[in-house]
């Protein structure tokens, strides 16, 4: 009967679950954004070496 605590908790707690949903869509952006950045210096270093 572990699941019925838990599960009237979650219920309990909508603010919870929007932060983990706003973090869920807003993390992966920000990744990829650093990502994409990092890669665009790196052309940048490169074809200045060249």
């Amino acid at each position: 009967m572990n699941a019925c605590p838990n599960f009237r908790s979650s219920r309990l707690n909508p603010q919870s679950k929007f932060t983990l949903r706003v973090f869920a869509v807003l993390s992966p952006r920000v990744l990829g954004f650093k990502i994409l950045s990092q890669i665009s210096i790196q052309n940048q270093t490169s074809k200045l070496n060249l």
